[in-house]
Parts: structure tokens; C-alpha cells; sequence
């Protein structure tokens, strides 16, 4: 039985640390150590070295070994003696000693690699957040693996390692450099289990994945099969609503502002209305906040509702009372044919209606510093998450702070009012 070059001793908080590492401050990273004490409690093992923001301690309590956060941070797992522990093993006895690999509470095995795969529609700062991911995961001695081209990737085994250097000049790119494909099939459990195949031929047991709320079910499924994922809410619509803020949405609206910008110019020059179809995805934070930014005179979103003889009659008053030289609708995508309808701006208003379909240029584009910031910050936490032996969850920016939601309860969580902006843009018309 191999055992530990030296016996650990006590530290400041009665736990055990090996005596040439001392304490650990502020629960750095800290390799993985085996020890025995005492002759009558199981090796402890991990295949998981170095794993951050873990010391373990074996230590007796109650005639039970008990794996601990040396900083008190982290909560135990116990295995009584003689007892199966989480991972069916037994827990044996110093006269047939063996080797356990202890797991965090729930199960979850330690990691030392990690796959990310972005996935539903692209969105700017995606390659941001693969970034941080790489960089983060590598310099806390994690293998970090790129899954291209979403769960068909996966499926596929369509995986490569990833290096600080070949994420060096991604940053301001935008897109995925991961690609991006839809696997409606994954929602078949032996799809599932074909990916998870591919992930355990690399030694892969945990993966980030960033995409939309239906990204998220995938990787809610894979952590219930044993793979520890979290969600990054990487999309355009802003329509994930635990978090204030997704990935690309203020790139977005930048896009939108710039494109509504210069389509005033020439709707003032020709007296006419300009009807400028957003995405959103039935989220009307886009034409929302475009419409306060830009000093649209209407904006239609799936929450304000779509009155076409009001529209029609506001338009009117626009330009016989008001005296308008020009005006600009915002609506979100999925509501109306907007062609159609600059038609009946023409024949029933004084404007001269005239539609335009901003489509996926919304998509593209560099990120701003805003989405650039966010996705790092999200990576970061990811990472943390997943070394913490934690998986399901979905990282969220809310009010300022980030912070982490179990997939489960993020899917279900009701959006927050848009009174306030909706009242502040009605108070400014």
C-alpha cells in the first residue's frame, strides 16, 4: 500500500495538511496528496492534480474518513468504514486496504479536463469566453479541450486541445472559432451517450457550454449522465432570463443604433418612415433599448402588443401636428410582415414608408468592451464552478454581480419587468 512520504499534521483549524506545504491561503491551488493515518482508514487517491481551490484532509471523526476543505470553503464527503461511499466503492478496512477516489457532495468527480462548446446562434464575445475558459483553465493546471461545431461535435468527436497560444488573437473576432451547429437528435438519450463516449476517450469530465436556453437543456441532460457542465448565456436576444445581460447583446444593440442612425439621415431627406426590423427571438430588449438609444418615435415589441390602426394613427398625428420631417419604428422580429406594412404607412399616412430587415448583421462584428468584459468574467466563474466539483448551473451577471444558477431553476425563472424602461421611453416621446 503506498502511503504518504510524510504524516501529515494538524493545522491551525485541526485538520490535517501535509507539514512541507503548511497552510493554505485563501484556498490557492494545491496539489492532491495520499495519506494514511493511523493504519485503519482507506488510502485516499485522486486522479484529478493539481485541482484548485481544494485541500484535502483525512482526518477521524466519529469512526468516519472524511475528505475537507483544509479553508473550510468547500463542504465534506464522508465515507463511514466498511460503508459504500458515493461512488460505490467500498470504504475498506486497514487489513484489506484500497485505494477510493473521494467526490465533492452530490457526486461530482474531480476534474483535470475540461471541454467548451459554443452553440445555438453565434453571438460577439463568444470567442471572448472561449478565451477565458482556455486561459483561466490552463493556468489553473486544467487540459482544456475546444468541441467544434456544437453537440454534433461532440457526437462526432470532433474535439482538439486548446493553448493559451492559439487563443491568443481571438478576443476581438467575432463569432465562435468553435463553430456552431444545431443537433435536434440530442435530445435522444443514446446521442447523448455516443457524446459522452467521445468525451471519456479524451479523459474530458466536465465541459462549458455557451449558447442559448436550449444550449442549456443539453448540458443539464449530460450533468444527470455524470458530465459536469455549466451554461454561459451566449446570444444576441437577451432573452435568458436569469441573467440581466447575455453575451452579444450590447454589441447588438451597438449594430442596431449605428444602422438606425444613418437610416435617419435619409428618412429625414425624404419624409419618410423608416421601419426597422430587429432579432429578439419574442424578447423585446433589443428594439427596446435601440429605441430609447436611437430616439425611435415608436417601438413594437411581443410585450407592448401590435396595433396596426393605432401605429397608423400615431403616424398621422406625427406628421399633420408635429409636423415630423421623418419618423422610426423599431419591432422585434416574429410579430409582422414589416414590407407589408410600410405599404400601409404609404397609402394611409403622409410618410413614405420604407422597411428594412437588419437580419444577422446583428450577429457579427467585433465585441464591444462591454460583451468582452462580460464573457471573461463568466468564463472565469465557469471554470471556478466546474473545479469546485459543481455542474448544472448557468453563470448570470444580476444586478452588477456574477453569480450561478441551477439550469432547472434558471429555465423556469419569470423575466423581469420592463416597466421601467418601457415607462422611461414613453416619458421621453
Amino acid at each position: 500500500m503506498k502511503t504518504a512520504a510524510q504524516k501529515p499534521q494538524p493545522n491551525h483549524n485541526g485538520f490535517c495538511l501535509p507539514t512541507d506545504r503548511g497552510k493554505v491561503p485563501d484556498c490557492r491551488p494545491y496539489d492532491w496528496h495520499e495519506s494514511v493515518l493511523n493504519g485503519t482508514l482507506p488510502e485516499v487517491s485522486t486522479d484529478a492534480a493539481p485541482f484548485y481551490g481544494i485541500c484535502p484532509d483525512l482526518f477521524m471523526k466519529n469512526g468516519s474518513a472524511q475528505l475537507h476543505c483544509g479553508c473550510q470553503k468547500l463542504p465534506i464527503h464522508t465515507v463511514q468504514a466498511g460503508s459504500a461511499d458515493q461512488t460505490g466503492r467500498s470504504a475498506s478496512s486497514a487489513s484489506a486496504p484500497s485505494k477510493i477516489k473521494f467526490r465533492r457532495e452530490g457526486g461530482f468527480k474531480m476534474i483535470k479536463r475540461i471541454g467548451i462548446l459554443t452553440s445555438g446562434g453565434d453571438s460577439p464575445g463568444m470567442n471572448a469566453a472561449v478565451r477565458a475558459i482556455t486561459r483561466v483553465g490552463i493556468n489553473a493546471g486544467l487540459e482544456v479541450y475546444g468541441i467544434y461545431n456544437g453537440y454534433k461535435g461532440m457526437v462526432e468527436g470532433y474535439i482538439e486541445p486548446l493553448t493559451s497560444e492559439s487563443v491568443s488573437e481571438i478576443l476581438t473576432r467575432g463569432g465562435t472559432v468553435l463553430g456552431s451547429a444545431r443537433l435536434p437528435e440530442f435530445k435522444d438519450v443514446e446521442v447523448r451517450k455516443k457524446a459522452i463516449r467521445q468525451l471519456e476517450k479524451r479523459g474530458i469530465n466536465a465541459v462549458v457550454v455557451i449558447g442559448g436556453d436550449g444550449s442549456y437543456r443539453g448540458a443539464l441532460e449530460l450533468t444527470h449522465m455524470g458530465i459536469n457542465c455549466i451554461g454561459l448565456p451566449g446570444t444576441i436576444d437577451n432573452d435568458i432570463t436569469c441573467t440581466d445581460f447575455t453575451i452579444g447583446f450590447m454589441t447588438a444593440l451597438e449594430t442596431i443604433v449605428d444602422a438606425v442612425d444613418k437610416l435617419r439621415d435619409t428618412s429625414n431627406s425624404h419624409h419618410r418612415c423608416s421601419i426597422v426590423e430587429v432579432m429578439g427571438n419574442r424578447c423585446g430588449d433589443l428594439a427596446l433599448w435601440a429605441g430609447i438609444a436611437c430616439g425611435a418615435e415608436i417601438v413594437v415589441t411581443s410585450e407592448s402588443g401590435f396595433d396596426e390602426q393605432d401605429i397608423l394613427d400615431r403616424l398621422r398625428d406625427l406628421d399633420q401636428i408635429k409636423k415630423k420631417k421623418h419618423a422610426i419604428i423599431i419591432i422585434s422580429e416574429k410579430i409582422t410582415d414589416v414590407h407589408q406594412f410600410a405599404k400601409k404607412v404609404t397609402l394611409n399616412t403622409g410618410f413614405s414608408g420604407r422597411a428594412t430587415v437588419l437580419g444577422h448583421i446583428q450577429r457579427g462584428g467585433s465585441p464591444c468592451p462591454f460583451d468582452r468584459m462580460l464573457a471573461s468574467q463568466m468564463g472565469e466563474k465557469a471554470v471556478d464552478l466546474l473545479m469546485q466539483g459543481i455542474g448544472g448551473q448557468c453563470v448570470a451577471i444580476r444586478d452588477n454581480k456574477i453569480v450561478s444558477y441551477p439550469i432547472e431553476k434558471a429555465l423556469v425563472m419569470p423575466s423581469s419587468s420592463k416597466k421601467p424602461i418601457t415607462n422611461l421611453f414613453e416619458r421621453l416621446g
